[in-house]
């Protein structure tokens, strides 16, 4: 249901004359004026309100009750404690709309606004029959062990394995990983006891589940030389840590006797990395080649049950119905549109947008380890903290829209299949639309948030994120060099840190920190994965002008694979250098803007009027007066292009910003970005210099400069 409050705001939207730009209109109303109006909507479960408030954690939200009642005495109200935002795209039949705190609210509170998208969708005549068109009232139980849940986890596996064309490939089945743990027969076992064993040896007779889960301090039991005797004779499950016990119970479930975990299924000897190393370099094919990945959502360590004891009254719902009366429809709004002033009675499905945030944000998908696993498998069981969701390539799923949900309240959509040949791109086609058309768009939206999970070893930063690029490069017949597209090698070394914060309701808050380069090599500065927070991958977009080329590089391996880690390398890079500094701005508190840049002699950044720039440093730093007087900081400009049409419009530039490490080789680190726009940013960074034969570099040819990166 929604609230008296949403329900008007939703039902005047479209009598509302529509402001127009473009196709395009948008409408701000009041929403809740009291804490005790918006209380009391989430004491009916309002959708809109109970998902938005949702967004803050239990500490937030006493924050803005008192802020609220301190604003107008003893009355526990301001004049607008919430607002909805609603627009439309030349289509009076589907309304989006989002809920904020009020500006008067936020300026007491901080930064708590939170990001929340619903829309609101006319029910047609003849759309009644569609699977996931309506909103689903289900049974929802006390327990995520419940029958009734585990019931309906075993009718999600089955409908996609009877199916789903896309979900299933001929190979599965064929391969297996080195060990497994069998659970025994479904018909003569109660699962009771557990047995390590080679595949090589004794070969597995049905499917694997996976499971990803949180290490935290440890487990009670792991694979290692001295286990691994008793392990292969056979254990009680009650040994096991809870985690896996209870992955276990849910794999014979829904029918799978088999099941690998990290844990017990890899040596875990510290001292001795040589099957860790080997198993590790399989991962792609480990998950890729499982029937359904478990997923322990919410559990700090395996020391936790994977299930949820629950209210059921307090579980979210994705969707809700609700009746319109006395809608007018503009004409102006839509050439099919019936005439102003009519009256009509209709029905909308509304949706929250944000309502896969549940697996999104979950405490599991704050793990490095995890990104890859959830994106090779071709299913998922998530046991989130109030309820159970599904996902595959087909259908995205929760106990609450056991049917699916809504194409408006989507999921991360990493969902290609890696194992069907009709995936891959001619070579015709490697343009970036064409990319973004047949699927390679996630490859940057991965990065970035894999960068900001956190990982134990920093040593595993590629290596957890190597079978991504296994699979992605065998698909688009590229290759990846410490994390860097082969393909798109200029554009990709554009990337930036990106300080977004990230606030977790339903779990801890990712830290966000200042980010710093790993105490222990990880990468070459060059490579995002070199540094320690969340990174924004350059622009592949092949119309800019590009002012650098990656001549040569080399990297060295710690094992033979070379999507793993590295020891050491070097990139060859050559363009136009040029001499910077760069001068600490007073009381400028934007770490993008807090400074000045000195090209050539030349300030660069000075004139706000004409210029929009700024400097994204890899890592922060107070100042740098050292470098400054002793001219060890250089820029080169990297890419170049124009907003409007016919290029008449205004420059973009971007600069790589370089430290000198030894300047008779010629060799530099990588130290940040430099964006700009305006012809005085384009005209001095591309701009020749008197004494640029002399900098420090490799080489110095027709106004190039070849530099070695490390």
């Amino acid at each position: 249901m929604i609230c008296p409050t949403c329900h008007q705001i939703l039902t005047r939207a479209a009598e509302w004359e529509p402001i127009w730009s473009g196709e395009y209109y948008s409408q701000h109303s009041p929403h809740h004026t009291t804490t005790q109006s918006l209380q009391s909507s989430l004491d009916a479960k309002c959708l809109v309100c109970v998902a938005f408030w949702s967004k803050f954690t239990p500490e937030e939200r006493k924050t803005i009750f008192e802020a609220a009642s301190s604003t107008a005495g003893n009355a526990p109200e301001v004049p607008e404690l919430l607002s909805m935002q609603i627009s439309a795209m030349n289509n009076p039949d589907e309304l989006d709309f989002s809920l904020q705190l009020s500006p008067r609210l936020l300026e007491k509170v901080g930064d708590f606004q939170r990001s929340t998208w619903f829309r609101a969708e006319r029910v047609k005549d003849r759309e009644e029959d569609g699977r996931a068109n309506r909103p689903q009232v289900p049974i929802i139980s006390d327990s995520t062990k419940s029958s009734e849940t585990l019931s309906q986890a075993k009718r999600w596996f089955d409908d996609c394995l009877e199916n789903h064309t896309e979900c299933n490939s001929p190979s599965h089945g064929s391969w297996y990983p080195t060990r497994l743990l069998d659970s025994g027969p479904l018909d003569t076992s109660d699962g009771s006891t557990v047995q390590l064993i080679e595949t090589q040896a004794k070969a597995p007779t049905g499917p694997y589940t996976t499971l990803s889960h949180s290490w935290g301090k440890g487990h009670s039991l792991t694979l290692n030389r001295a286990s691994y005797p008793v392990l292969l004779e056979g254990v009680p499950l009650s040994t096991l840590p809870q985690t896996f016990q209870d992955a276990l119970f849910v794999s014979r479930q829904i029918g799978v006797r088999y099941f690998w975990v990290d844990a017990m299924c890899i040596f875990q000897d510290e001292h001795d990395l040589s099957d860790w190393n080997r198993e590790t370099s399989l991962m792609h094919k480990i998950y890729l080649n499982s029937i359904c990945n478990i997923v322990a959502a919410e559990t700090p360590d395996s020391s936790h049950s994977i299930f949820a004891v629950r209210d059921p009254g307090d579980v979210a719902f994705a969707s809700t119905e609700a009746i319109f009366k006395s809608v007018r429809h503009q004409r102006a709004f839509h050439a099919d549109c019936p005439p102003a002033n009519e009256t009509f009675v209709h029905k909308y499905v509304i949706s929250d947008c944000t309502f896969w945030d549940q697996v999104a944000d979950a405490r599991i998908n704050t793990r490095g380890w995890v990104l890859q696993e959830r994106f090779m498998s071709p299913r998922g069981l998530h046991f989130g903290a109030q309820q159970l969701f599904w996902e595959c390539r087909e259908r995205d799923a929760a106990e609450v829209a056991p049917c699916g949900l809504r194409s408006s309240a989507p999921s991360m959509g990493f969902k290609m299949d890696f194992t069907d040949e009709r995936s891959r791109v001619p070579k015709e086609d490697l343009m970036y639309d064409h990319w973004e058309d047949r699927g390679y768009a996630p490859w940057s939206s991965l990065v970035e948030t894999y960068s900001a999970c956190e990982l134990s070893y920093p040593s595993d930063k590629l290596v957890a994120f190597s079978a991504i690029m296994k699979q992605i490069g065998a698909v688009f017949e590229d290759e990846y060099v410490a994390g860097i597209s082969h393909r798109f090698f200029e554009h990709e070394l554009l990337w930036c840190l990106n300080m977004e914060t990230t606030v977790r309701p339903y779990g801890p808050s990712r830290p966000t920190g200042e980010t710093s380069r790993y105490e222990t090599y990880v990468a070459p500065s060059w490579s995002w994965a070199s540094v320690k927070g969340k990174v924004q991958m350059g622009d592949t977009d092949i119309t800019s002008t590009l002012l650098i080329r990656a001549d040569k590089y080399k990297l060295e391996y710690v094992t033979e694979d070379k999507t793993g880690a590295v020891r050491g390398g070097w990139l060859q890079l050559s363009g136009s250098l040029k001499p910077v500094k760069l001068l600490r701005r007073p009381a400028v508190q934007n770490s993008y803007r807090m400074w000045d840049v000195v090209v050539n002699g030349l300030e660069i950044t000075k004139d706000e009027s004409t210029n929009s720039w700024g400097v994204s440093l890899d890592v922060p730093q107070e100042n740098f007066a050292e470098e400054n007087e002793k001219n060890l900081l250089y820029c080169m400009p990297a890419r170049e292009y124009y907003d409007g049409p016919d290029q008449v419009l205004s420059v973009h530039m971007e600069a790589l910003l370089f430290k000198v490490v030894d300047a008779g080789k010629g060799t530099f680190e990588r130290i940040g970005l430099l964006r700009g726009d305006g012809d005085k940013i384009g005209k001095v960074l591309t701009s020749k210099t008197a004494d640029e034969k002399v900098l420090p570099c490799v080489k110095y040819k027709d106004g190039r400069h070849s530099i070695l990166v490390v």
